[in-house]
């Protein structure tokens, strides 16, 4: 899965336009998952917690714990969780693992569900994450009238009482007492910030901006990377198959925010800190700080909510399956064997069929279609679907990796040749896409077309004669510690550097040259044994038939 990951990333950066085509409704952002550390009353909460534009977000599951004395109702029929104090029926206790701390880009869907607080609506964003949803810890506090604090230098955020006496503060003023705010002050927003202020004087200024509205009790943060980045930097690098590769900054910048947090370490050791200075934006945490200035400048409203009539009717969750937009584009509304409701997706959810818009290449097959390509599947079910080359299987997992999957698909002997290209395995239909690249559909094969497939050119020396030794060596291979040479041909010395048009024939293998390119006839490489006669392929992408995945109970 991986290099399939890394071979799109290099797709990408070869026709990479400079803007992003398509979106879905679920959407990609720079976040930083279990960064900080959130203390309740002197004890640290084990679950995870993401970092999103200055705010810190809890798994609802959670938050009963964390704020502590509260009833969690939720219903999944409408999308509305409800708290209310009171002793709560259960603990609610998460007995997941947390998740590795990273930094890096995550698909989400925001605003999924609503929170009520004590019959009072939260007017605050929620985001679903790896089927659960998150909610900003903050807004919950307050509401709820606990006192929250952060620290800077521990990145830490303390809840109760106690964690304000931990911070050296008045114990008979923690609910009122603040930062020192001075130095802080606020500008109205220009250009395509209008109608934001902008906050000045905070100690991150030097790399990031800060804006926020604010509406009543209802604060939006928004973060800006203002490094002073030249875009159109040339950036070289070399991709895993150790080929040197050249892109501008901006090429760079839009892939990283193409791509999920199954690529953020790979992305950081290809490209250090052009990938530290685009995810920064991420790490920061300035939602206390904003809070307290707005409070003491008295630009928001008390922090308890306002109450809002509870509606009689929630509004129903969508209907599972196929369905049109406004636009007329056909979408999927995705719910999983369980049933639970998992987003919307729709053609341009898929990367690869996205690659090829930018390309101008065929698509794969559509999700428009009945067809769901295997990202999706992932994405489905949070990174647990990935195929494996060697045993030639396709695997969805839906806990750890040592639970039960919930579906291995075993794929033929013959699945990796190039003419295989669809087939039935356990009763769904699959089918395999290759981008053209990965094809030798054409007579005549150039050094980049050797590339491609995996092979290697290179200049052997010259012989006595003058003339150039070409080598042509195939795969890197652990057994040769490196490429093996597989053929050996000499060109005459009079073609070099010459724009006549020549052609010869040597040991079997035809060759010309016209305007200094050398072009090998295909055929001859596949009669050589160069290049086999039904091309096996590494590099494909899966997509499998959707009724047959409701059919097996895959989806629903």
């Amino acid at each position: 899965m991986k290099k399939r990951m890394i071979l799109l990333i290099c797709c990408m950066l070869l026709a990479m336009p400079t803007t992003v085509l398509g979106a879905a409704e679920e959407t990609k952002i720079s976040v930083a998952v279990n960064k900080l550390m959130v203390v309740v009353n002197d004890e640290f909460a084990s679950g995870n917690n993401i970092l999103y534009n200055g705010t810190t977000y809890v798994p609802i599951r959670n938050v009963a714990d964390i704020l502590g004395g509260l009833t969690v109702d939720f219903d999944a029929a409408s999308g509305t969780v409800r708290f209310a104090r009171g002793e709560a029926a259960a603990a609610a206790t998460d007995n997941d693992e947390r998740d590795p701390e990273f930094v890096g880009n995550i698909r989400v869907a925001k605003n999924a569900v609503e929170i009520w607080v004590e019959g009072n609506r939260v007017e605050a964003d929620n985001l679903v994450y790896k089927g659960r949803t998150y909610v900003p810890l903050r807004a919950l506090s307050n509401a709820l009238g606990v006192p929250v604090h952060f620290d800077q230098e521990t990145e830490a955020v303390y809840i109760g009482g106690s964690a304000i006496e931990m911070m050296s503060m008045p114990p008979a003023a923690a609910g009122d007492a603040r930062p020192d705010l001075g130095g802080l002050s606020h500008v109205a927003a220009t250009g395509e910030m209008a109608g934001w202020m902008q906050l000045k004087g905070h100690p991150y200024e030097r790399t990031t901006a800060v804006y926020y509205k604010v509406d009543g009790t209802i604060l939006s943060i928004h973060l800006q990377s203002i490094r002073d980045l030249d875009l159109n930097q040339v950036v070289h690098w070399v991709d895993d198959s150790g080929k040197p590769r050249s892109n501008t900054l901006r090429e760079l910048h839009t892939v990283f925010g193409l791509f999920s947090e199954y690529t953020s370490d790979w992305l950081y050791e290809k490209f250090g800190e052009h990938y530290v200075h685009y995810i920064e934006p991420s790490t920061i945490h300035v939602e206390g700080l904003l809070e307290d200035y707005l409070d003491a400048t008295g630009q928001m409203k008390s922090t308890r909510w306002e109450p809002a009539p509870i509606p009689e009717k929630p509004p129903a969750p969508p209907e599972p399956g196929y369905g049109t937009a406004d636009d007329g584009s056909t979408f999927f509304e995705v719910y999983d064997h369980e049933g639970e409701y998992q987003g919307r997706f729709d053609d341009t959810s898929d990367i690869v069929y996205m690659t090829s818009r930018v390309e101008k290449t065929p698509p794969p097959p559509l999700l428009s279609e009945g067809w769901m390509s295997e990202e999706i599947i992932q994405d489905i079910f949070a990174g647990g679907a990935s195929y494996d080359d060697e045993d030639k299987t396709f695997t969805i997992r839906t806990g750890y990796i040592s639970d039960e999957p919930l579906l291995v698909l075993t794929f033929p002997d013959h699945w990796h040749r190039a003419d295989a290209l669809e087939t039935t395995v356990d009763g769904i239909r699959v089918k395999k896409y290759m981008h053209p690249d990965h094809l030798v559909t054409e007579e005549w094969m150039t050094k980049a077309d050797l590339e491609l497939q995996g092979y290697a050119l290179s200049i052997e020396g010259t012989n006595a004669a003058g003339d150039w030794i070409y080598s042509i060596r195939g795969p890197y291979s652990e057994d040769h510690a490196g490429r093996p040479k597989l053929f050996e041909l000499v060109v005459p010395k009079s073609w070099n550097g010459s724009k006549d048009t020549h052609e010869m024939a040597a040991n079997g293998l035809k060759v010309r040259q016209e305007d200094k390119i050398l072009y090998f006839n295909s055929k001859d490489l596949k009669s050589l044994g160069i290049l086999p006669e039904s091309q096996i392929l590494d590099r494909f992408y899966l997509y499998f038939n959707v009724e047959d995945l409701i059919a097996k109970g895959i989806l629903q």
